[in-house]
């Protein structure tokens, strides 16, 4: 799938995205039978906002620990963003289309990294982009008390498919609502990394390219991981 530039200010990325199940959401106790969330045709516009980025800057309380921060939605341009939602719930899908709205903002995100030094050196610059790119990490997690977002302006939009008019919540509430999902959507992302980079190990270990030595450290990278992550 590949990332289209529609100019210096925005990206799309059509087709598929991600699909999470309800083992991953946590909610099969309730119920409800298998629920899947997907996301596909997503786009981004106002990346010329973009401001203030740090990058896994050393953190003072663990040496694993890198704090990460960027401001966007500055100088009077808003940062947009929309993406196609599909749910299936109780036999029947639902899609609509979400969008968000972001001005004088800033996010905060400190990471806990576990890398292989070693393996560095073995990493060539062909396999940057290539799942080998992932084998001296051995493990990526959020650490969800220690990330923050906040915006002088904040909006979230939900078109149904179908639907005359789109719903929309603003301002604070949008704020307030967002700032309690924090936690749930940490976890989820610390979860898809916790399945996905075994299977990015995998994957480097079965490839026709990479390095020898890149290749060994996946399979073993790969064979170590707990089978609730293979």
């Amino acid at each position: 799938r590949a990332i289209h530039t529609l100019g210096v200010a925005a990206l799309r990325a059509p087709g598929p995205l991600l699909a999470v199940s309800s083992d991953l959401l946590r909610l099969s106790h309730l119920g409800l039978g298998e629920v899947r969330v997907t996301l596909h045709d997503a786009a981004v516009s106002g990346l010329d906002s973009l401001s203030q980025l740090r990058l896994l800057r050393p953190a003072n309380v663990s040496a694993a620990a890198l704090d990460s921060s960027i401001g966007f939605g500055s100088g009077g341009t808003p940062l947009r963003a929309s993406v196609g939602v599909g749910v299936e719930l109780l036999g029947e899908t639902r899609r609509f289309e979400a969008g968000v709205e972001v001005r004088a903002a800033q996010l905060e995100l400190r990471g806990l990294v576990d890398v292989w030094r070693n393996l560095l050196p073995f990493l060539e610059v062909g396999e940057l982009l290539t799942p080998c790119a992932t084998v001296p990490i051995a493990g990526l997690a959020l650490v969800r008390e220690a990330c923050s977002f906040d915006a002088d302006f904040f909006s979230v939009e939900f078109e149904a498919e179908g639907a005359a008019a789109p719903a929309a919540v603003r301002g604070d509430p949008a704020l307030a609502a967002l700032r309690s999902l924090s936690s749930v959507l940490a976890r989820v992302a610390n979860e898809q990394v916790l399945y996905g980079l075994p299977r990015a190990h995998a994957a480097c270990a079965a490839s026709g390219s990479g390095s020898v030595e890149a290749k060994e450290a996946a399979s073993l990278a790969a064979a170590a991981a707990p089978p609730s992550a293979r």
